[in-house]
């Protein structure tokens, strides 16, 4: 695919982050996968330093508000704040990832960046985000379908943006834009027992998602 942006899609891999996989089949030119070992780890952050001014970086895979985590590690914050800051200079970025929207908070050397908040993916955590919220009725398909409609509203954006007919600058604003349509549609549908809640999670995903820039014409 020709495009006006350099993009580099950073997926870091584990059996948790497996439903992600419709990015590499969508933008397998753009595709990097990390793996566990730290040579991989390390050819990572090189290949994203490599990357000239005003490319894209998209980040795949879990996160906290100190940092973006290796694959199968919750101890390994292998892009923290300072780390960040020396490899997303002038460059634009995404980062789908829980609390992104609060690690970018810390971030000063990035063009434009989008962050999100706490992205339910999973069952896993529908039953930790229970244990102190009340009244989460969601079952594991409602789960995947809500994976897949932000994945999909993100690949759709992503490919306006490759073709040009967008900046990235709207990004953010063509993600919200393709969650509207799915919450209308959804609350429109009766014949789905809880179209409330998986509009609640799209509410959410799209009220969490955060955009900044540092580049000003």
């Amino acid at each position: 695919m020709m495009s006006k942006y350099d993009m580099l899609i950073v997926h870091t891999l584990d059996e948790t982050t497996q439903f992600l996989f419709p990015f590499k089949e969508e933008f397998p030119e753009f595709y990097w996968e990390v793996k566990v070992d730290s040579s991989n780890i390390q050819d990572t952050l090189n290949k994203i330093s490599q990357k000239s001014e005003n490319s894209v970086i998209v980040f795949l895979g879990h996160g906290h508000s100190n940092g973006l985590y290796a694959p199968n590690d919750r101890d390994n914050i292998f892009i923290d704040k300072n780390k960040a800051n020396e490899l997303f200079i002038n460059k634009n970025i995404l980062l789908l990832s829980c609390n992104s929207n609060q690690f970018i908070e810390n971030l000063n050397t990035y063009r434009h960046i989008i962050g999100f908040g706490d992205i339910l993916s999973s069952m896993e955590e529908v039953r930790i985000r229970s244990e102190s919220e009340a009244n989460i009725c969601i079952s594991d398909e409602d789960i995947k379908w809500f994976n897949n409609t932000y994945i999909q509203s993100i690949i759709k954006t992503l490919r306006h943006l490759l073709k040009g007919k967008i900046e990235f600058s709207e990004v953010s604003k063509y993600i919200e834009f393709y969650i509207n349509k799915e919450i209308n549609r959804i609350l429109r549908d009766k014949t789905i027992i809880n179209r409330k809640e998986r509009a609640r999670l799209l509410f959410e995903f799209k009220n969490d998602m955060i955009f900044k820039t540092l580049y000003f014409c």
